[in-house]
């Protein structure tokens, strides 16, 4: 995403974790390298001074151009949920069981562990079939220790992101 013409500032939706935040002033959007951004473009984001990234469990949920004129407020980005991109490693489970569930919606699964510490991703249960990572719901089993290192026919571990 980038500005459009004519305005000097973006609105930002940004999720940390369990602190959801709107804001509109500290956050300042550069392109690559430091330059002007440019539609196209990815942003680099820093909020009173400090960068953000991917490593610090921080995205844009959402951003709108916040000036007047055509397309003002518009939706600029689409953000896919990190989940929906993790690695998969088939066929094993980490050394660690740290909870399970069953059933247990994907999202509900997700939250959790992105709220465990200890969490290092979810333990799948694949006997129907379908992607852990984009199923609305099934067994879920919290992944701690040592990340797929026990082999399983049943399982698969999806990394957290």
């Amino acid at each position: 995403c980038g500005l459009a013409g004519g305005c000097d500032a973006l609105a930002f939706s940004l999720d940390a974790g369990r602190f959801n935040a709107t804001t509109l002033a500290g956050v300042q959007a550069y392109g690559p390298g430091g330059g002007e951004p440019r539609h196209g473009e990815d942003l680099e984001l820093y909020v009173f001074g400090s960068r953000l990234s991917a490593s610090d469990r921080i995205s844009v949920v959402a951003a709108s151009t916040a000036c007047g004129g055509p397309g003002a407020n518009a939706s600029l980005l689409d953000v896919a949920d990190p989940w929906s991109r993790a690695v998969v490693h088939q066929d094993r489970r980490c050394s660690q069981e740290l909870w399970h569930q069953h059933p247990i919606t994907r999202v509900e699964a997700q939250e959790r562990c992105d709220a465990d510490f200890n969490c290092k991703g979810l333990h799948w249960l694949k006997l129907y079939g379908g992607d852990g990572r984009t199923a609305d719901s099934g067994w879920y089993q919290g992944c701690g220790g040592e990340v797929a290192t026990v082999s399983s026919d049943d399982w698969d571990v999806i990394v957290k992101p």
